[in-house]
C-alpha cells in the first residue's frame, strides 16, 4: 500500500510518529492504545474489542463487523476516537492492506458525517 492511499491531501487520515506528546486528551478526546506484538486477527480483534469498547456479543470478529462497530460508538461518549498502535499488527500483507482499508473507510465516513451528517448518507451515529 502506497502512502497515498494512507492520506487524503486536504487533512492526513493516519499520522504516523515515534512519540504520542502531539497527542492531547480532554473531555472530548477518546485515546486508546493496543498494546504491541499482535500477531493474528483474533489477537487484534480481542484488542479492539477491549479497547474500544465493542458491546458484548454485538463484534462478529470480522472485517465488516469491525467497519459496523467502528462507524457506531456505543459505549465512547467523547467527539473525537484516536487508536495508537505500538506497531502494525503482524497479519501478513493481505490481512494487514483490508485492515488498513477498513480503518481509513471508517475515518472516512466520520469525517464525511461530521461535515454534513444530513447529506452524507453515512449511518453514522453516537448513543
Amino acid at each position: 500500500m502506497e502512502k497515498s492511499d494512507l492520506t487524503n491531501k486536504a487533512v492526513p487520515l493516519f499520522t504516523f510518529t515515534d512519540t504520542t506528546e502531539i497527542l492531547f486528551s480532554n473531555d472530548d478526546v477518546f485515546i486508546t492504545y493496543l498494546r504491541s506484538g499482535i500477531s493474528n486477527e483474533d489477537e487484534l480483534f480481542d484488542e479492539l474489542t477491549n479497547s474500544l469498547q465493542f458491546p458484548s456479543g454485538y463484534f462478529g470478529r470480522n472485517y465488516n463487523a469491525l467497519y459496523d462497530c467502528l462507524s457506531d460508538f456505543y459505549g465512547i461518549t467523547q467527539k473525537k476516537i484516536t487508536l495508537i498502535h505500538h506497531d502494525l499488527p503482524f497479519l501478513g500483507s493481505t490481512s494487514l492492506q483490508i485492515y488498513l482499508e477498513v480503518l481509513i473507510d471508517a475515518v472516512k465516513g466520520w469525517r464525511e458525517w461530521n461535515l454534513n451528517p444530513k447529506k452524507s448518507g453515512c449511518n453514522f451515529s453516537r448513543v
